[in-house]
This record gives C-alpha cells, structure tokens and sequence, in this order.
C-alpha cells in the first residue's frame, strides 16, 4: 500500500451520543473510556506528521529504518481492536504500520524504550507504546547516541543474569558486553536453566511493578533480598517450578518483615 495516497481521518466514536438512551450503570463507565480515547487521540498530529515522513522516505527510496512491513495492509485483528478501542478511521484503509502506532496509543510504554528515553533525560515523554517507541528510535538513529547508550553500564538485572548462571561479572562491564555474554551463555545453557531464569526475571519485573505491589501490600524489596529468597525457597520446595510471585511473597514477608506495607 503506498501511504503516500492515503489520507486518514481519525474520529471517536462516542458511545454516549446526545439523545441516545444508556444504561445508568454503564454510563460513567463509557464516559471514563471516551475521556481516555480523547486523550490519547491527543498524539494524533504527531503520529500524522510521522507517516507524512515515512511517505515522503517512501516516494524518495530513503525509508531504511522503516520495516517493510509497516507498508503491509491493516489485518482484520487490527482494524477490529481500533473498532473495540473507540477509534473509526476514513478516508482509506489504513496501513499495518499506521494501525500499530494507533493501537500503541492505548498501551504503555514498553520498558526497553522506558530505558532509553530515562538514559537521555526524556522519561516523561513516555507517554505511551508508540510515542515511546518512536521517541527512542529516533534517539539511537544518531550514532553519538548510540555510542553513548552502548557504553553505559550494565545494569542491575543484567549483572544479575551473570550471577544466576555463576558467571564472573568483569569489572566495568557495559551493557552492550553484558547482553554480548547473555548471548553467548543463552546458546549453551540447558532448556531448564533458561526458564528458570526467565521465571526469575519475570516475577522480579512484577515485584518491580507498583500496582502489583499494591495488591500483595509488599515494598519494592532490593535485588539482593529478592535473591536471597529465592534461593531459600530453593532448599525448601522440591520442583523449581513451585516457586511463583505468591510464594516469593510470602517469604518475603518471612525474611524481611518490614518489606509488608500497613495497611
């Protein structure tokens, strides 16, 4: 599809119309999902200036940094989740690219682009999936930055991962060494040892999310205490697999009793 041609009109879609009748229960409740769709429709003439570049990059055989399937038509799955979302679109079909940036209005921002953006000063620009995705690819385009972000150090999870598998952690070591390493580690480990640590990563990310600490009523714990614990639930339950965020939370508390929040 050549987005060149193609001029999109983006509305909302209202579900409570004047003079329509709504169920009073209902009624806040669609008022509370048309406010959201406004608001994020708010980055409308970002997104819109965006594909206006990429078309011209199109016309100009300049688009390298544009996958080819951003060129791809809407599939039905995207075209029926921006219906479901509020969102009706005339003036052409949109393409699988334009229809990405739109869903990604309503998620999120993804945390590797979190990162990026934090690393240059720009963490409240992630306001969203797509304004976060596309802000942080602009970013390491230019090769200064990308120098920049390849030679920062590792972080505390990535450092983590060496520990895990018993490796030694060098001394000044940068993120760009510490993934080199992941890889290289990630190609000989057993199947077992992988999900083990994706198990690990994943319900530390949890534990790292504040909404799901609310619900267990726990503080962040520190990476170390998150450690430890783990490996005392290791000498007790006899199948790795045993070992959830709800168990980890419990011996949280067991550990580390100021960890639980009062409510």
């Amino acid at each position: 599809m050549d987005i060149a041609v193609v001029v999109l009109i983006i509305v909302i879609i209202c579900f409570y119309a004047s003079g329509r009748k709504t169920n009073p229960k209902k009624h806040t409740k669609q008022q509370q999902n048309s406010k959201s769709t406004r608001k994020e429709m708010e980055y409308l003439p970002f997104l819109q200036e965006r594909w206006g570049n990429i078309s011209e990059q199109q016309v100009n055989s300049t688009s390298k940094s544009i996958p080819s399937w951003f060129y791809d038509d809407a599939t039905e799955r995207q075209l029926n989740y921006l219906s479901e979302l509020g969102v009706s679109i005339s003036g052409g079909e949109p393409t699988k690219g334009q229809a990405s940036d739109l869903i990604g209005l309503f998620h999120e921002a993804d945390q590797p682009d979190r990162d990026v953006l934090k690393f240059f000063g720009k963490a409240n620009e992630a306001a969203n999936q797509s304004i976060a995705r596309i802000l942080a690819a602009d970013l390491l385009q230019d090769p200064t930055n990308l120098e920049v972000w390849e030679a920062r150090p590792a972080d505390a999870i990535e450092k983590e991962f060496l520990r895990f598998f018993s490796h030694k952690i060098p001394k000044g070591l940068t993120s760009k060494e510490a993934q080199e390493i992941q890889s290289t580690i990630m190609e000989t480990a057993k199947d077992t040892q992988v999900d083990l640590w994706c198990e690990f990563e994943s319900i530390w990310e949890e534990l790292s999310d504040p909404e799901t600490r609310a619900d267990y009523h726990i503080k962040k714990p520190s990476l170390t205490k998150y450690r430890n614990t783990w490996s005392e639930l290791e000498k007790e339950v006899s199948d790795n697999n045993d070992i959830d965020l709800d168990t980890i939370c419990e011996k949280l508390f067991e550990l580390y009793p100021e960890l639980e929040k009062q409510s």
